[in-house]
């Protein structure tokens, strides 16, 4: 997770994933003392705007208990800036060691449901937005814009290595692979567990990239004034790219500096490569920004 708040300034897509998902709590029996838990937290401005929601449905003399859960390599500190005056305490929890998946995503599916049944009680509830795919048309869409954005960020990687900023091993690590559960793998594998878990709803949502609508309207806006169109799509495209880094910017500085880059010269280089990327998306094309979302309340059996 890129350090310095840049997640919580680039997550407007997944603050509406997060909206999307708000009615499934609706018809939640939380009690006087629930527990609630992240798994994913990130830098915690999605997590405080659902944990805040829900909070507003609670008496004034309930006691809450927040978890915020994710990797080790978790950006805390800026979820930590976020939390005076929601929490009084924010006590360290370590269950990461427990989360620890099977190389098959199926397996790996299956642990996650299981683990999660032995940490939430009987008749309590786990909510999960999944990314993944339900027809081959939405499949092709989200996955021809995604590749192209992918590409832009290897190409500007390999642009550095021809110009000598960057070792040639640094360049291979920048082409993550991607996985995407299907509709039946998703709504299967959590029917393998039925003796554990409860479907009591489920939905599916495509959503935009918030930068996608204010493209559209500027360059509604702009008419025939093609320069204002240009610098609209190259606006959007920096939003796109940003977002895509947001996640990704501190695991490609690591892996910099163990490919030999000097640590004191990795943010300027990466400056570049990140303004070399948003150039490379913009003449390419950014598309649009649709991802398709899963969403489901599962009740402890």
């Amino acid at each position: 997770m890129t350090s310095g708040n840049t997640y919580n300034e680039n997550c407007g897509q997944q603050t509406l994933i997060m909206e999307s998902s708000l009615p499934l709590f609706d018809e939640i029996d939380l009690g006087p003392n629930p527990k609630i838990l992240d798994y994913g937290c990130s830098q915690g401005l999605n997590s405080i705007a659902m944990m805040q929601r829900i909070l507003g449905r609670l008496a004034p003399s309930s006691t809450v208990s927040l978890v915020f859960e994710d990797l080790p390599s978790n950006e805390f500190t800026s979820l930590i800036k976020l939390l005076p005056g929601l929490c009084t305490s924010n006590p360290e929890l370590k269950i990461y060691p427990s989360l620890i998946p099977s190389p098959a995503a199926k397996e790996d599916f299956r642990n996650f449901l299981t683990l999660r049944s032995q940490e939430i009680k009987k008749g309590g509830y786990l909510i999960i937005a999944c990314f993944g795919s339900f027809t081959e048309e939405e499949i092709k869409k989200y996955k021809d814009a995604l590749i192209i954005r992918h590409r832009c960020l290897f190409q500007a990687a390999e642009v550095l290595a021809n110009n000598g900023r960057l070792p040639s091993k640094a360049v291979a690590r920048i082409n993550m692979p991607i996985y995407d559960r299907s509709e039946e793998e998703f709504v299967g594998g959590i029917q393998e567990l039925k003796d554990l878990w409860i479907m009591e709803k489920y939905y599916r949502k495509m959503i935009p990239h918030p930068a996608y609508h204010k493209f559209l309207k500027e360059c509604e806006m702009a008419r025939s004034d093609e320069q204002a169109k240009i610098k609209a799509s190259k606006a959007y495209s920096g939003a796109l790219m940003d977002w895509l880094v947001a996640v990704m910017g501190d695991m490609i500085k690591s892996w910099w500096v163990e490919s030999g880059v000097k640590e004191g010269e990795v943010e300027a280089i990466y400056a570049e490569f990140l303004a070399i990327a948003k150039d490379l998306l913009y003449k390419e094309g950014p598309a649009g920004a649709e991802i398709p979302i899963m969403y489901t309340r599962l009740r402890r059996a």
